[in-house]
């Protein structure tokens, strides 16, 4: 078999060609240029007001319902003891 020496130098310090390559590419590369956006795309803040309004209005009429039979309930349980 014939074997070709490789007279490249391995170390990329003793290749100048190696070393203003590296030099000259830049480490980071814009892709597509800046655009400011002209629609906010979050947080929908009508949804989340609409969401905890609902909510609340569920809440506050649960606790009004349940308030006076679970207080019956609990003196009925406390009085039987």
């Amino acid at each position: 078999m014939n074997k070709q020496t490789d007279t490249r130098p391995n170390n990329p310090e003793e290749d100048p060609t190696k070393i203003q390559v590296n030099r000259d590419t830049p480490i980071f590369t814009v892709i597509e240029p800046v655009v400011v956006p002209t629609v906010r795309s979050a947080p929908n803040r009508g949804l989340i007001v609409s969401i905890w309004l609902f909510l609340g209005l569920v809440l506050s009429a649960g606790y009004v319902l349940a308030k006076e039979p679970l207080q019956e309930l609990f003196l009925n349980i406390t009085s039987k003891s």
